[in-house]
């Protein structure tokens, strides 16, 4: 890998089993009993995190993350997972580009299944078009941050409620 610094090697894990809970149906990636998987990427050009900020990953997050590794590849369609963004700079305009294009894949696959709000569909409308803050705007930038990962997170969770557990009908 050392000497091929365009592979990237992955380790992964299965992630558990569906959970019925209390609160609803738990599906692949949620933290809940012990049902999360275990992701870890290797390559020269990435920049190790300590331990004690190492993000957890779902498994929902694998297959969009590992499309931000491959130049010109697009997070697949039907993902429901956040790509993170371990590739290239780790700064905050960098993280707003990423959930961006995550935000844009979670908002066609809601409308393509008639289940975005009038109101949520308006505040993503809203943020896919603004300008970035300036750099030097921490404030702003770090806001900016905040509201887009509460859209993707929302969006994220209308398409795990669209999903009906393999077991029942």
């Amino acid at each position: 890998i050392d000497q091929n610094p365009d592979y990237l090697l992955v380790f992964t894990s299965d992630h558990g089993i569906d959970a019925w809970t209390s609160s609803g149906y738990v599906m692949h990636g949620f933290t809940a009993d012990e049902n999360e998987g275990y992701l870890m990427l290797y390559n020269p050009k990435l920049e190790a995190l300590p331990l004690a900020q190492s993000p957890m990953i779902d498994v929902v997050d694998v297959s969009p993350t590992l499309s931000k590794f491959f130049q010109g590849v697009d997070i697949p369609f039907n993902s429901v997972g956040m790509p993170r963004n371990y590739f290239g700079a780790d700064s905050i305009v960098s993280q707003c580009k990423v959930l961006m294009q995550s935000i844009h894949q979670m908002r066609r696959l809601t409308q393509l299944q008639g289940r975005l709000p009038t109101a949520l569909d308006a505040e993503v409308d809203r943020l896919l078009n603004s300008k970035y803050p300036k750099r030097s705007e921490e404030t702003a930038i770090n806001q900016f941050y905040e509201d887009l990962y509460s859209a993707a997170k929302q969006l994220q969770f209308l398409l795990y409620d669209s999903m009906t557990p393999p077991y029942q009908s």
